[in-house]
């Protein structure tokens, strides 16, 4: 699968700015995360589109933090009214 090309995801630069800045998450490949060596949150396109891949589902708290994955939408976007 094709990784997503940085340009389309610059409507989520603050964002990934803010992922950036988690201690517990790695940035091993250009906005693709890990937590703990496991994927976390990566960008694919497909069929012409940009798709994410949040793994894991609920919600994942890491030293202090919580987030919620279901708030992603598969066009990689929070929906109304999740924040991080």
């Amino acid at each position: 699968m094709a990784s997503c090309p940085p340009e389309l995801l610059d409507d989520l630069a603050d964002l990934l700015a803010e992922v950036r800045t988690w201690a517990w998450v790695t940035e091993k490949k250009p906005n693709g995360f890990y937590v703990r060596r496991q994927p976390f949150l990566q960008f694919h396109f497909v069929e012409g589109r940009r798709r994410r891949a949040a793994l894991g589902s609920g919600v994942i708290g890491c030293r202090g933090a919580t987030v919620a994955t279901s708030a992603w939408t598969t066009s990689g976007k929070l929906s109304s009214g999740s924040a991080l």
